[in-house]
């Protein structure tokens, strides 16, 4: 196994003991499935789908609003991106452009670079399809 399958065995393993003990909620769980989403290299779907059920458990753990919450909003919006699901990218650019806001992180900092490269992307996709 590579360092990301690894990764990934690892942080199945973790999913997998957290849902036996029916704790798979709150912040640490909702960023173990945003990091497995992003090695999740086998099915964008798959990680779509990972990175949705963060995005939920980040809303219950009331952790959208803060800059980690963000970053997993553009992830999400990247992988929607790679999937083509172009509008809600850009709805979660939205939001997560709100987040960025209320932290002042859009400037001078790594997560607004990112944010600003999504955000022209998707716009660049949207602009194609029209």
């Amino acid at each position: 196994l590579n360092g990301y399958q690894e990764a990934l065995t690892s942080y199945r393993s973790a999913r997998q003991i957290l849902e036996d003990r029916n704790e798979l909620k709150g912040f640490a769980a909702a960023c173990l499935l945003a990091n497995m989403a992003t090695l999740e290299a086998d099915s964008a779907a798959d990680s779509l789908r990972l990175f949705e059920e963060a995005k939920k458990l980040f809303q219950e753990a009331e952790a959208l609003h803060t800059e980690e919450g963000a970053d997993l909003l553009v992830n999400l919006a990247a992988q929607c991106l790679k999937t083509g699901e172009v509008d809600s990218a850009l709805q979660h650019l939205h939001e997560a452009r709100e987040v960025f806001q209320s932290q002042n992180l859009l400037e001078d900092s790594l997560a607004g670079v990112k944010f600003w490269m999504n955000l022209g992307s998707a716009l660049m996709q949207k602009g194609i399809q029209n």
